[in-house]
């Protein structure tokens, strides 16, 4: 990964590289606020691109009542059943994308304990997650960096 000079005023930080899944940015953004949150004036993304034109899909903790930027959700889809729908809850405008996306192995990824807590968007040519304030935790960062690439080596039949 190396440091790339930003000069969107919405980015802190950015840094690029890549991983086994293909390339990858972590970013520091400052966020616009919203009305009736009190989320934190930053969020930590990390992106790593894939094929997969289909989405984006919001996959997140099933007990979350927003994305977490604050802003409206998509409707809901019935992906998955059994512990998979009762932990996660999956966002899409298209439930056909949606189911495309979600693959079995991509259910099976994102029930490892490694994803707990984490919300992701995929497809669109890229797979995301990003969370309210600045990740500084070097074991914080590789989990949410090991998520991305595994899941977009899974979206790419790279696994």
């Amino acid at each position: 990964m190396s440091y790339v000079p930003v000069t969107d005023p919405a980015v802190v930080g950015r840094f690029e590289g890549a991983g086994e899944g293909g390339a990858v940015t972590v970013e520091v953004l400052r966020l616009a606020r919203r009305a009736l949150t009190d989320l934190p004036p930053v969020m930590t993304r990390i992106r790593c691109a894939v094929n997969a034109k289909d989405g984006p899909v919001l996959v997140q903790p099933a007990d979350w009542v927003m994305a977490v930027d604050g802003a409206a959700l998509a409707p809901r889809c019935d992906i998955g059943s059994g512990a998979f729908a009762a932990q996660w809850a999956v966002y899409a405008a298209d439930a056909a994308a949606a189911e495309r996306l979600m693959t079995e192995s991509v259910q099976r990824r994102l029930m490892a304990a490694d994803a707990e807590g984490l919300a992701v968007s995929l497809g669109a040519g890229e797979v995301v997650t990003a969370q309210p304030g600045v990740v500084a935790d070097v074991a914080e960062l590789e989990r949410r960096f090991e998520l991305v690439n595994s899941l977009s080596r899974v979206i790419d039949h790279k696994d």
